[in-house]
């Protein structure tokens, strides 16, 4: 019987199992802080909406500066680009990672996670002038509802030219669940709803700005 324990990253609200890091050397020579590929295996982040402000952990990475707890985080100060110095990533990939919402602004402080993310995120870089490729799956966790399989979302962002060409589907989520954030007519009230539940099947296409 192996009685080792896991080594757990803490990083204040956040936790992993495992982190990995390749650092790409030729880009570091041309002035980039770049990254074969950065995996983020069994963790979880959580993210607290409360006073008007959104609460969420900044993974600290080699070369980008330290800041409070937070929507926005820096990058290394280095000359060039604003005296900012670009981030690459070849492949940013999500291996059983949980995001835990709770919202204080709420009366019933509303409580979610999108559970179980396998993503994978090629092309990346900082500022956004690449064209980038992803593909994410999640579950969907609730109090004690835990939606299997409900979230696919793939395809393609050009973030220089504003074009995408994306597939996203959502399954099977419960009409209440977000009742606190409905218009009073579409309160489940209101409407006097007391089961339902709603899928979302969409493409999404722009090019240079233009949805298509």
């Amino acid at each position: 019987r192996n009685n080792r324990k896991k080594k757990v990253f803490n990083l204040s609200s956040r936790q992993a199992e495992e982190i990995k890091i390749s650092l790409s050397l030729l880009r570091i020579i041309t002035g980039t802080i770049g990254f074969n590929t950065i995996l983020v295996r069994d963790a979880n982040l959580g993210i607290v909406k409360e006073d008007g402000r959104i609460i969420a952990p900044i993974v600290p990475l080699p070369g980008v500066s330290k800041e409070p707890s937070g929507v926005s985080g820096g990058v290394g100060e280095e000359k060039g680009l604003g005296g900012r110095r670009p981030v690459f990533i070849g492949r940013l990939e999500l291996d059983n990672v949980s995001v835990d919402f709770k919202d204080k602004s709420q009366e019933d402080n509303f409580q979610g996670s999108l559970y179980g993310i396998n993503a994978t995120v090629d092309n990346l870089s900082i500022p956004l002038d690449n064209k980038t490729f992803f593909k994410l799956t999640s579950a969907f966790k609730s109090g004690d509802l835990l939606l299997e399989n409900n979230l696919d979302f793939n395809g393609w962002v050009d973030f220089s030219t504003k074009s995408m060409d994306a597939a996203l589907e959502i399954k099977r989520i419960p009409y209440v669940i977000f009742s606190a954030y409905y218009p009073k007519n579409w309160k489940p009230d209101n409407l006097g709803i007391e089961e339902a539940v709603f899928s979302l099947k969409s493409t999404l296409k722009a090019q240079d700005n233009d949805l298509t």
